[in-house]
């Protein structure tokens, strides 16, 4: 018989790869490229790829390969595959007053799934305090993709996103004059806030940070988004006297619209994506002001809805993905409305209707009632994520300081559900607190998404979308030191990664672990495009020795990478090959190449 069990952790022990990347550091210096002392643990695709190896030494092992493993037993018996999940919840409570409640007790909450009582397995009480003790600073030329690694970045961080997209160009002045009144009267030591855009592409204009002049400076360089898309979405009415031509020809105006707003709708589920996938592993309190003109989507019981007629067949990976990152980030999610306070009619179109045509500007807003349709989509999205929703209302700023002020106190409840079936569907939770007077705010549920199908097209997907996100990926947490190797003319860069084996879902199949790790080295040029890739696959066949050892001190892998002229950057992406989660590292080369310019 054999269980798969996946084990998820809320971070790995990156200190202790620190301390253990230097031994490893010291191990691969006196290895040849070639990695000719690996681990008899593991098989690769390609033959030359090195091998995982311990962090404190290269790894000898008694395990026999895939292969061996066929020939002692020509008809293994088959695997039973019982998976079992983490549901994490992010809640808030305050009391009458408005004030977080801060002295609760993990048997004073009660976590019901589909009304039915769950057992609380996780307990945590998460602030916005910065610690006071930082993690240890980065040793030279070493790089991380966890957040929490990189300053005294408290457990619970805001991300305001600037939505150009989908918002008109005088809405987007107007919502950056909110938020730069924010920054200057409202950004207080403990809160640290990104600023992220998003037009064609997702943007990062500062990362997390308490420093206002810092926020204000990148602001300053933000000069809004073009908006052709918006009017492309607008579908024209035809003025054609006879009907039967004006009905052709608003079909065809129609179907011309339909296709920019799938555009858009594709391109904003990206940036969600994104996101959700670089604060994820983040464990308090994770915040997303949303600020725009038009929502493209709303989360209802059963999916995630896009505002588009024929979009959702068309967008169903999309969805799905986007559906499963905010599921698994427990990410809050803040709407706010650009347009600030309204006094017209919010759904005002030449072809009424089109729910996800153009924002209005103060021209369309006049002596009419606001419509709720962009409302009621503000208002399901916080409502199903643990938000709130701000609209009608002149202070952008203050609806920013009261989301940031979400976290100054969070409970982080987690449990296994049972019994579920996970077919994408909608499972609805209520928290509650044996406290009289207590108001409690947490998501109302999650997707109950299934583990995706890893066809070799999905796979080459998610590695793309991971090169070249400006956000990387935390999935999977990794610490990459590099060093270039004589002589600096071969252009060639020395990495080794050190990563948490417990952060990959391995399958125990006649006491072995098995499973596959993905391992790509990408090079992007000053365009962000990818140039070069070194893709390799590490099969796994660990005995349980050797399993408990790579999991308690991590496990490395090193490779000598040729730089390309005109790569400006280098990204380590790992996938595990089972579920598809991720993550990344970047790398500037001009540091070690200094004609690895961005600007050239």
């Amino acid at each position: 018989m054999a269980t798969r069990i996946s084990l998820y952790v809320s971070s790995i022990a990156v200190a202790s790869a620190f301390l253990a990347i230097g031994a490893a550091w010291a191990a691969t210096q006196n290895q040849t490229s070639s990695q000719a002392a690996t681990t008899t643990a593991a098989q690769s695709t390609p033959a030359q790829t090195q091998q995982p190896q311990a962090a404190a030494a290269p790894t000898q092992t008694s395990a026999n390969t895939s292969s061996t493993q066929q020939t002692q037993s020509k008809q293994p018996p088959p695997a039973i595959r019982a998976t079992t999940r983490l549901v994490q919840v992010s809640v808030l409570v305050h009391d009458k007053h408005g004030n977080p409640i801060t002295d609760l007790k993990k048997e004073d909450f009660v976590v019901l799934a589909e009304k039915k009582p769950q057992e609380i397995r996780i307990f945590s009480v998460e602030t916005n305090q910065v610690p006071a003790h930082g993690p240890p600073q980065l040793p030279p030329d070493t790089y991380t993709n966890r957040i929490q690694e990189r300053g005294n970045v408290p457990t619970s961080i805001t991300v305001i996103l600037f939505d150009g997209l989908n918002t008109e160009i005088t809405d987007q002045a107007y919502a950056k004059k909110q938020v730069v009144k924010f920054i200057q009267t409202q950004v207080r030591p403990q809160d640290r806030v990104a600023i992220y855009s998003m037009g064609r592409n997702l943007r990062v204009l500062h990362d997390f940070t308490s420093d206002s002049t810092s926020l204000l400076a990148a602001l300053g360089n933000y000069k809004g988004a073009d908006t052709p898309l918006i009017d492309a979405s607008d579908a024209q009415v035809s003025d054609n006297p006879i009907p039967a031509v004006a009905a052709f020809l608003n079909e065809a105006y129609q179907r011309e619209a339909n296709y920019f707003i799938k555009d858009r709708v594709h391109r904003t589920l990206d940036a969600l994506t994104a996101i959700a996938n670089h604060v994820g592993t983040l464990p308090g309190r994770k915040n997303l002001i949303w600020v725009s003109g038009s929502f493209p989507f709303s989360i209802g019981y059963d999916n995630i809805e896009v505002n588009s007629s024929d979009a959702k067949e068309l967008f169903a990976n999309d969805i799905e993905t986007a559906a499963r990152a905010l599921t698994n980030a427990d990410l809050a999610v803040y709407p706010v409305d650009a347009r600030g306070l309204m006094t017209a009619d919010l759904g005002v179109r030449s072809n009424p209707g089109n729910r996800f045509g153009r924002s209005t500007t103060a021209s369309d807003r006049a002596f009419t009632t606001p419509s709720t349709s962009n409302f009621d989509s503000m208002n399901m999205l916080a409502d199903r994520t643990g938000g709130r929703a701000f609209y009608n209302r002149n202070d952008i700023w203050g609806a920013i300081r009261e989301a940031v002020d979400d976290s100054r106190v969070t409970y982080e409840l987690g449990y296994y559900p049972q019994g579920v079936d996970w077919k994408g569907q909608f499972r609805e939770i209520k928290v509650e607190v044996k406290r009289p007077g207590a108001h409690v705010r947490a998501r109302k549920g999650y997707f109950a998404m299934p583990e995706p199908t890893l066809t070799p097209q999905l796979r080459q997907a998610i590695i793309a979308q991971s090169a070249t996100s400006p956000l990387e990926p935390t999935g999977i947490g990794i610490v990459v030191r590099v060093h270039p190797m004589d002589p600096l003319s071969a252009r060639k860069l020395h990495a080794t990664g050190v990563f948490d084996l417990r952060e990959f879902a391995l399958e125990l199949k006649d006491g072995r672990w098995s499973g596959a790790i993905d391992t790509v080295f990408l090079q992007l040029d000053n365009k962000h495009q990818i140039i070069n890739a070194i893709d390799e696959t590490t099969h796994l066949h660990l005995d349980a020795p050797t399993y408990e050892r790579l999991a308690k001190e991590g496990v490395t892998y090193s490779k000598d990478v040729p730089i390309l002229l005109g790569a400006v950057e280098l990204r380590l992406v790992l996938r595990d090959g089972t579920t598809g989660t991720v993550g990344a590292v970047s790398i500037p080369l001009a540091k070690y190449f200094p004609g690895s310019n961005p600007g050239n």
